[in-house]
């Protein structure tokens, strides 16, 4: 049953009314209960009004949303108003937006959130880290928009898949919520990611045959769910809701689904006979039941614009796989290159040796051709000394026979 009554699950609240404005919108199980006020199986909004989707503050993750429309659709303003509505709440929690857009004016106009390109999950800083799971969990709670990750290609496809995967699937308690942007259903992937969130988004001006598959098999609704869709297509996003039971919500129209009759609709107003509503819930602020370790701020006080720096641990994934790939790679490179060294430098310790043989055996030529020529320069200077030995002894004796004679 749909009231306005706080009871059950927050899904949405409505906008633009002067009289319910900020009224809060829930689904209970319960049928009948005579403290719900302004309780219907659906509502419809007239004038200006609508509804706006909100993050459930009764749960451990307020927002777990997969986002289907190709681009035009409106998916990225329905992004930035759902972030708006986290921020409006807990202010102090940080919420960041992975993409492989370098700008986007609507999301980047939201001074609270911080984008942060898909390639820093991939290739090292200047300090040799990498993002992963486990920097956002240790700034948790925290909210994570992932846009348009299905136009990603390669190991930066399967390591955000898997970044993805991991939050769904193990980081419910840490308070991470999560909202994924895709231009379509894509099979298998995208089934895991249906089946892990809470609320299913999709717009009615891009209706093909991927939003007949997911309204006939994934979510089962009836010919006169379609229909009561349809009276609405091509104005803002139909969000599917997980809840018991199962809500489709639209800017001007929210109800339960699988109805056989559904009986006349209620128009929410502005009129004086629903203003003791406000008795109940008098706005989203008053209504958070629990603050899912977020921050009890004054949802109007001034921003702190805050972003905390993010660091890395522990990498997982097709990515921590390349890294362990590419450090063996590495590894084995340099173990090649020391090879290669180590082979070089016996090579030229051996050049050196033969280069230090043929100066020493080059030496000793020079020695042995100096020793030669002394040799041969000794023997021609004592065959002159004999010789002009000779001649002395001759002369002399030459002088003493002339001595005799006289």
């Amino acid at each position: 049953m749909l009231n306005f009554s706080g009871i059950g699950t927050p899904i949405a609240k409505i906008k633009n009314d002067p009289a319910m404005n900020n009224k809060i919108l829930c689904v209970s199980t319960e049928e009948t209960n005579n403290k719900m006020v302004l309780s219907s199986d659906n509502f419809n909004l007239d004038k200006e009004a609508y509804f706006q989707m909100i993050p459930d503050q009764t749960s451990e993750r307020p927002l777990c949303a997969t986002i289907f429309g190709m681009q035009g659709s409106g998916k990225t303003y329905f992004i930035a108003d759902l972030a708006n509505e986290y921020h409006n709440l807990w202010n102090k929690n940080p919420i960041f937006c992975i993409s492989n857009k370098r700008k986007d004016e609507k999301i980047d106009n939201k001074k609270f959130i911080k984008r942060i390109p898909v390639e820093d999950f991939i290739k090292p800083d200047r300090d040799g880290n990498i993002i992963n799971i486990n920097d956002f969990v240790s700034m948790s709670p925290c909210l994570i928009i992932f846009d348009d990750i299905d136009s990603l290609t390669g190991i930066e496809k399967k390591q955000i898949y898997y970044i993805v995967d991991k939050i769904l699937k193990d980081h419910r308690e840490d308070g991470i919520s999560i909202i994924v942007s895709l231009h379509g259903y894509d099979g298998k992937s995208t089934t895991h990611m249906l089946n892990q969130c809470k609320t299913l988004s999709f717009f009615t001006n891009s209706w093909n045959k991927n939003t007949d598959y997911l309204l006939d098999t994934y979510i089962g609704a009836t010919d006169a769910d379609i229909d009561e869709l349809q009276k609405h297509k091509g104005y803002g996003a139909t969000t599917f809701f997980k809840t018991s039971p199962h809500v489709f919500l639209q800017p001007k129209t929210a109800f339960i689904i699988n109805k056989k009759t559904r009986g006349k609709k209620n128009k929410v107003i502005s009129d004086d006979k629903y203003l003791d509503v406000s008795n109940k819930v008098n706005n989203i602020k008053e209504f958070a039941i629990k603050k899912v370790g977020g921050h009890k701020t004054d949802p109007l006080e001034e921003d702190n614009d805050y972003i905390p720096n993010i660091t890395n641990s522990s990498i997982g994934g097709p990515i921590g796989l390349q890294l362990q790939t590419e450090k063996l790679k590495q590894e084995k490179e340099q173990a090649k290159q020391n090879k290669i060294q180590e082979r070089e430098k016996i090579k030229h310790e051996k050049q050196q040796q033969q280069a230090v043989k043929r100066i020493v055996k080059e030496q000793l030529k020079q020695q042995k051709e100096q020793e030669k020529t002394f040799k041969k320069l000794n023997k021609s200077t004592t065959s002159e000394i004999n010789n002009i030995k000779k001649k002395m002894n001759l002369d002399f004796k030459q002088k003493k026979n002339k001595i005799k004679i006289v």
